[in-house]
């Protein structure tokens, strides 16, 4: 007995339907509940991507669906100052275990005190944590240039922050 066929139609429709989300903390919720099994939190963070059409997706196999999200689809949890002098050497922690080099000339302010970057070669922008905004202060200078009023001072270098644009 073979299996029923799905139009596409359908099987789009089941795609938005999934009952997946993520929160503003960057944690998967299902429906109105939070997702707490380690290992089905790791399948589902290792399956996300950034589609073509630029949309969030988690893939499993060949499956897949769209998943919504509140305010950005990754969230960095941590970071990591590899070398103090070299701007390139800050990796960014995200929640769900994914590491990735801070691109600094992505970072942007929201607010006073909501900090963005652009993550998954620039496809993705993920908010900091307050642990992860914290732990950048030290790095933080008064920039009479930069849109933000602010920069990232690594070594001499010096990036100003740039002022969230919602796109």
């Amino acid at each position: 007995m073979s299996a029923p066929v799905i139009s596409p139609e359908v099987l789009e429709l089941l795609r938005h339907q999934s009952g997946l989300s993520i929160d503003r903390d960057g944690c998967f919720r299902h429906k109105d509940g939070p997702i707490t099994h380690e290992r089905i939190l790791d399948t589902l963070y290792r399956g996300l991507e950034i589609a073509d059409d630029g949309q969030l997706i988690v893939r499993i196999a060949d499956q897949w669906a769209y998943i919504p999200f509140e305010d950005s689809p990754y969230v960095v949890q941590n970071i990591r100052v590899l070398e103090p002098d070299q701007p390139q050497n800050l990796e960014l922690l995200l929640v769900g275990g994914r590491r990735e080099r801070l691109d600094t000339a992505s970072l942007a302010l929201k607010g006073s005190h909501d900090l963005y970057c652009r993550v998954e070669s620039g496809r993705a922008r993920a908010r900091f944590s307050r642990t992860a905004y914290h732990n950048l202060l030290p790095y933080i200078i008064e920039d009479d240039q930069a849109p933000s009023g602010y920069g990232l001072q690594l070594g001499s270098s010096v990036t100003p922050i740039a002022l969230f644009e919602d796109k």
